[in-house]
């Protein structure tokens, strides 16, 4: 969650790309507060148990032999899932959900896995999924906005 950079190099704080980047960015910042409990108990786990934080799916289903070439899509400890899109302009991609219910954390819509899914994914939504069954803590966003002089 860096944003800045040094004296001698290119601005690349959120500011710079215009008020869409910037409210974007300020979106996932809010989105990154409210999971910090979450995050914190993945960080407790990896410091405890040695389990890691991120995830390939591989890891929650090595039975399921589609998990086994996935590269684009990751579990942010066992309960939520990302598919991020890679190549700017593209917006929408395949997701695979495995076994069981996932929930789309943007709009609550269910899906029953194993499958394929098209996710829509504007720059503004990255594909998330709750896998259902699981707890993801929140904490409220608690910051200022930021103000010009």
């Amino acid at each position: 969650m860096r944003g800045h950079s040094a004296m001698s190099t290119a601005q690349h704080e959120p500011w710079v790309f215009g008020d869409r980047t910037e409210q974007i960015c300020r979106e996932y910042i809010n989105l990154r507060y409210q999971l910090l409990p979450y995050i914190y108990t993945l960080f407790w786990e990896a410091a405890t148990a040695g389990t890691p934080i991120l995830r390939s799916l591989l890891y929650h289903f090595p039975r399921d032999r589609t998990t086994y070439h996935l590269y684009d899509q990751v579990l942010l400890g066992p309960s939520l899932m990302a598919a991020p899109v890679y190549r700017p302009g593209v917006e929408h991609r395949a997701v695979y959900l495995p076994e069981g219910t996932w929930f789309d954390w943007w709009t609550g819509e269910c899906y029953q896995g194993p499958t394929h899914i098209l996710a829509i994914a504007p720059l503004e939504r990255m594909p998330l999924y709750v896998r259902g069954g699981g707890i993801i803590a929140l904490a409220p966003v608690r910051l200022c906005e930021r103000t010009t002089a």
